[in-house]
């Protein structure tokens, strides 16, 4: 069969070998998920991949893995040809296996259609490419790109929107710190159970702060609250 995508130009990631194997690893496995998703049990191991309206696609997967992440176009649009394996879809709609083989060829022929890429097709696939890792997310078209892999196709047509990230020299990793009272290490909330400490000389706890706890009530004087009350009921004229 004859390359229906003729005339559109593969696009040129300028990633290293390491990070693109990283990149196709992270699709995989959102790929692998989509699959596991169809089964009901299979959705309660899915909390960041998957929600209660189908599987996540690439944008809101972007946000929630990499760090500082958004939408943050770099340069104009344009039409191409994007890797199938770098690529992050969702298929939300129909799958692969909704589709009878006859139908899968003709869907084949039509969605690898030059025209798939221009911005006026009215079934284009819209995606962004994030350029610093040759990461591609799948805006319009989510559908289209667990078919493409199924059917063994490497590209895909797009009209493509270059995104940029932060360089990989701007991040860095810390320790985090143990947040230190801003009162000095010696200094205990008022209230708290460490401002409460014994008094040398007494059996009574004394706050550092200096207010003095309210004393509990004791046995004695519960019962002889009590025992007045008693006495009262008994004097009562209207109980005679």
């Amino acid at each position: 069969m004859a390359e229906a995508d003729a005339g559109l130009q593969r696009v040129d990631d300028g990633i290293s070998t390491e990070l693109r194997e990283q990149v196709r690893t992270m699709v995989d496995a959102k790929y692998l998920v989509d699959e596991l998703a169809r089964d009901r049990a299979g959705r309660r191991l899915l909390g960041p991949f998957y929600d209660s309206r189908g599987p996540r696609n690439g944008a809101e997967l972007f946000r929630g893995v990499f760090p500082f992440a958004d939408i943050d176009h770099d340069g104009e649009a344009f039409s191409g040809l994007v890797p199938t394996t770098q690529t992050i879809g969702a298929s939300e709609r129909w799958t692969t296996q909704a589709l009878s083989e006859e139908e899968r060829q003709t869907s084949l022929v039509f969605l690898r259609a030059p025209e798939r890429a221009s911005p006026a097709a009215t079934e284009r696939a819209e995606y962004f490419w994030i350029r610093q890792l040759g990461l591609f997310l799948a805006h319009e078209g989510k559908n289209r790109v667990g078919f493409f892999r199924d059917m063994q196709v490497d590209w895909i047509p797009a009209w493509i929107i270059p995104c940029r990230y932060i360089a990989a020299d701007r991040l860095s990793t810390r320790p985090r710190r143990r947040q230190r009272n801003p009162a000095g290490p010696n200094f205990n909330w008022p209230g708290s159970a460490r401002s409460q400490q014994p008094d040398a000389h007494s059996n009574k706890r004394v706050r550092k702060d200096g207010i003095q706890p309210r004393a509990p009530r004791t046995i004695r004087s519960t019962l002889r609250r009590t025992s007045d009350r008693r006495i009262a009921w008994r004097r009562s004229p209207a109980r005679r």
